[in-house]
């Protein structure tokens, strides 16, 4: 403990240990990432085995060794250029060129994927404006094998992956001549309303069939059965 005057700003814990004692602070005796590289290596030419000079090795004035060189210098390290420091960086080994060429191929990968579904709908706009061509009359009249033989070719010009379903039905083919369960009720609705809008209609223009008139007969009685008895109670009020 230090001879200097307590300062009681300082714990005592912090102020008798030394700085150095932290285990932060202290060299890591494992570090991560970090390795020595090293290649094979062949001698090149004719060496002693002995001693590694160029000569034969019955040739060679040096004492016989137990451990020949070939056996010793068959790998050698790799020196990096890196430093101490450099070696010991969080980024070390870190390559931005491969993270670059990822977020490339992907930007590649959605660029190809827009483009080929722009291309399906230009060709879909294709094949229904000579669909229609050939329906409405047109000097192109294709069998149907010849028509699918068509789509395929102009498939493999602009995508080259074969024939492909370009086109979703839209279920108002599938659905057509039926009404769903959510539209019964305003179904059931315009048909009292067409009913009775034919019911007030003028039936004085002849009609096709002779039953066309029935469903205006009981009301023209009515109307002259009224229209009597206003003239009868007029007359009454006129001649008492």
């Amino acid at each position: 403990m230090s001879k200097q005057p307590d300062n009681t700003y300082v714990p005592k814990f912090i102020k008798d240990t030394p700085w150095y004692a932290g285990e932060h602070q202290r060299e890591e005796t494992t570090e991560k990432n970090i390795k020595d590289r090293f290649i094979k290596h062949k001698g090149v030419g004719k060496e002693c085995k002995n001693c590694g000079m160029p000569h034969n090795e019955k040739d060679c004035f040096e004492k016989p060794k137990r451990r020949k060189v070939n056996k010793q210098s068959d790998t050698i390290m790799v020196r990096d250029t890196d430093d101490w420091d450099s070696k010991r960086d969080k980024w070390f080994g870190y390559n931005a060129d491969e993270e670059y060429q990822e977020q490339l191929a992907k930007w590649n990968a959605n660029e190809a994927k827009k483009q080929r579904a722009k291309l399906l709908k230009d060709l879909s706009a294709q094949v229904d404006l000579l669909y229609s061509w050939m329906i409405q009359g047109g000097e192109v009249n294709l069998t149907e094998a010849e028509q699918v033989e068509l789509e395929k070719e102009i498939l493999d010009e602009y995508c080259g992956e074969g024939v492909k379903r370009c086109l979703q039905d839209t279920g108002d083919l599938a659905n057509e001549g039926f009404v769903g369960e959510s539209k019964v009720n305003e179904f059931e609705g315009s048909k009292v309303f067409a009913w009775g809008r034919e019911k007030g209609s003028d039936t004085t223009v002849a009609m096709k069939g002779p039953g066309g008139s029935h469903g205006s007969d009981g009301q023209t009685k009515n109307q002259d059965k009224s229209a009597i008895e206003e003239k009868r109670r007029k007359l009454l009020e006129k001649y008492k």
